[in-house]
């Protein structure tokens, strides 16, 4: 999931390119409904094949001009890719922090797909958490500051860099454990692998 939110920032700062569109319009974190209705994988392999025919090499305005002349099996992907443009092209600009965090995470929020997938969960909800901590930081140390998706970006990496995601123990199973943690363990039976005498025993 945190890969997903790096497509969705790297989408605005690569000024919604082909690539950068298609990329986050077929990730599996996200789902972009027109009329409705989700859509399909076909409709967004044909906006990649018209976008690559039109030569459009990315930007706002340019892919709304192209977007009205496109009616066939295209167009719900290209409706889907310009409502993804518009709402995330304020992050290109310099604007309070403040309102670029909540921007991109009412964005996730909106699109979302709500995936059983119980790392996924922790990791989502670490990814909230740390938009959170940084909206909460601007308003409360830096109301003023202002920036554009690198800043974002960068931000947001160093929040998630600084986080331990912990993994899900069953109670049961095999867990390869070193001298500290395995003081603090409750296990039925133990093997233990070390040297004797400089040998593996």
């Amino acid at each position: 999931y945190a890969a997903a939110v790096d497509v969705v920032l790297e989408a605005a700062a690569a000024n919604f390119t082909r690539r950068a569109l298609v990329a986050l319009l077929t990730s599996p974190h996200f789902r972009f409904l027109v009329d409705g209705v989700e859509v399909s994988r076909a409709s967004i392999a044909r906006l990649d094949a018209m976008m690559a025919e039109q030569r459009y090499l990315g930007g706002v305005d340019r892919l709304a001009a192209l977007a009205e002349t496109w009616q066939g099996v295209e167009r719900p992907a290209a409706l889907a890719a310009l409502t993804v443009a518009s709402a995330l092209s304020p992050l290109m600009e310099s604007r309070p922090l403040v309102e670029q965090v909540d921007r991109l995470r009412a964005f996730l929020e909106q699109h979302d797909r709500d995936l059983p997938l119980e790392r996924r969960r922790r990791v989502r909800g670490a990814v909230r958490l740390s938009l959170d901590g940084l909206a909460g930081a601007y308003r409360r140390y830096d109301p003023q500051a202002t920036g554009t998706v690198a800043d974002i970006a960068s931000a947001l990496r160093r929040w998630l860099g600084s986080q331990t995601f912990a993994r899900g123990v069953s109670g049961s199973g095999l867990r390869i454990l070193d001298t500290q943690a395995a003081r603090f363990a409750e296990l039925d039976e133990v093997q233990i692998l070390g040297l004797i005498e400089g040998e593996w025993p």
